[in-house]
């Protein structure tokens, strides 16, 4: 009886740790379903791709990616990796049944065009630029 009790314990704990990582997709009338996946050190949208970057939460809801980098947001509200000598961003939180992606600051995120065909995110209003929603987007192993 013990034995399938701590088996119990056991599947609990696996469980738990399978769905620990999520990716993000952006939900917009002009980019819905696209995902955020870091490039050259940013995190930008794409639109061609089904993965995404894969995300989970550290110490203190510091948001990090797979390679372990945390999220910050540079001065002009570009979403990039954190250097090693940079402090990341505390307070990322999911609102709306642990489904919606927000800020403890309150700022929203947006969609930017950098370029054709590439799409930067940021926090805070940026000019030209399209209010998103991120959401989260369980992993399914």
């Amino acid at each position: 009886m013990k034995l399938l009790g701590g088996f119990a314990l056991l599947l609990a704990a696996v469980h738990a740790n399978f769905f620990q990582d999520f990716r993000l997709k952006v939900m917009a009338d002009t980019y819905s379903d696209a995902v955020v996946v870091k490039s050259n050190g940013y995190y930008v949208i794409e639109t061609l791709e089904d993965s995404g970057e894969i995300f989970k939460f550290g110490d203190g809801n510091i948001l990090v990616d797979s390679d372990q980098v945390s999220l910050i947001v540079g001065n002009s509200g570009e979403v990039r990796g954190a250097l090693t000598d940079e402090v990341p961003i505390p307070g990322f939180f999911f609102f709306d049944n642990n489904y919606d992606l927000k800020l403890k600051s309150g700022d929203d995120f947006y969609v930017c065009e950098l370029q054709s065909g590439t799409l930067g995110l940021w926090v805070g209003h940026q000019q030209g630029c399209t209010k998103v929603e991120l959401v989260k987007h369980r992993i399914i192993y």
